[in-house]
């Protein structure tokens, strides 16, 4: 799909966002499957705006307090992941996941 159409899940707080239709991140195919963001507009729907790609076991290294170990290992591009449903999953494992740069930092 569209990548503006995904749902990611920010990380604290677990809220649906969706890339900016301004971000050259909107229509990348495949979506990036993790991202952080530096704003935030909400208008129908909550889009993330500054949008940077990113690869998850970065994040689990640069900003461990973010992550369990398990978190770390399932998370891991080589770690099977089960996609189908995956951004309603009450876990948010497997699913797109967003991380706000000065929540990351912050809380």
């Amino acid at each position: 799909g569209q990548g503006g159409g995904v749902e990611y899940r920010t990380i604290l707080g677990g809220q649906t966002v969706y890339i900016h239709p301004s971000s050259a991140l909107f229509s990348r195919r495949p979506a990036p499957s993790t991202v952080i963001f530096a704003e935030l507009v909400v208008t129908t729907k909550a889009y993330m705006r500054t949008v940077t790609a990113v690869q998850e076991p970065w994040l689990a290294e640069l900003v461990p307090q973010l992550f369990t170990k398990k978190e770390a290992t399932d998370n891991h591009p080589d770690t099977p992941r089960h996609t189908s449903s995956a951004a309603s999953s009450r876990s948010g494992r497997g699913a797109p996941r967003a991380f706000r740069r000065n929540l990351m930092i912050d809380e």
